[in-house]
């Protein structure tokens, strides 16, 4: 697993590579925050044939930790696009010198180097889907590993202009929310 910087190395890459990727089931990215999935105007959507939930886990209308995690990804873009410090942050796994909270809590906009780390990472993706690109959504994964299960999806980046490139972003459910601890 690779630190923020590496993140961000990883982002830059994709911009740049040859890798075409087709169109199909393409999400164009967010010009504002999507509406949460699975919630309706009486709250949290309950699907009764799903397994015993914790009641923090954002799983979609269907129970899937899979849309979960693509809602993360809407929003994580999402809050970079509008330059929301903490609506990014809440979605990007802590990774600094702090032991206790290393995996295990996410960035804090409030802290000056954890703000600059986290508006790096944004600028990065948001430099990716320049000029109103998009991104699709590909293949999905658990994989148990210390830190916890980790849920995998790839994600193609189509930039309006250039070449594409798929790399597998890689969550932690932190706090309720799918955060992303890894970009390979």
């Amino acid at each position: 697993m690779r630190d923020i910087a590496g993140m961000r190395a990883a982002v830059v890459v994709l911009v740049v590579s040859a890798v075409a990727a087709s169109g199909c089931g393409a999400r164009k990215g967010p010009a504002a925050p999507p509406a949460p999935r699975g919630e309706g105007a009486g709250g949290a959507a309950a699907d009764a044939s799903s397994e015993a939930q914790p009641q923090d886990e954002p799983r979609a209308a269907g129970g899937s930790h899979e849309e979960g995690v693509k809602t993360a990804v809407d929003h994580l873009f999402a809050a970079c696009v509008a330059g929301d410090c903490r609506g990014a942050a809440e979605h990007v796994v802590y990774r600094g010198d702090d032991a206790a909270r290393k995996w295990k809590d996410t960035y804090d906009c409030g802290a000056e180097e954890e703000k600059r780390e986290v508006l790096e990472l944004c600028a990065e993706l948001n430099e990716a889907m320049a000029g109103g690109g998009r991104y699709v959504f590909g293949a999905y994964q658990e994989e148990e590993e210390s830190e916890g299960v980790w849920r995998v999806i790839e994600v193609t980046l189509i930039p309006a202009s250039g070449k594409s490139e798929t790399a597998a972003f890689a969550f932690l459910l932190i706090g309720g929310r799918y955060a992303l601890g890894d970009v390979d």
